[in-house]
């Protein structure tokens, strides 16, 4: 989940996920507002109305384990 400060807004966001050695891991669920880009592991928004928060899906590869970073 991102976010941001009570009474603060937000209209855009980039997420990406990566392993302990800087390389794009996984997968995060599109949703209404964002669009999920798997060629690099990332997701974005979709829309830049205001917000205080989103929560996003991410899946791990399978058969991983280590460090991920977002």
């Amino acid at each position: 989940r991102i976010t941001g400060k009570p009474g603060v807004y937000f209209k855009g966001f980039f997420v990406q996920a990566n392993d302990d050695k800087g390389r794009w891991i996984g997968h995060f669920e599109p949703t209404p507002f964002s669009v999920s880009h798997p060629e690099c592991a990332a997701t974005t928004h979709s829309e830049n109305e205001e917000k205080e928060q989103v929560t996003l899906i991410w899946h791990p590869p399978k058969d991983s384990n280590g460090t991920v970073r977002f």
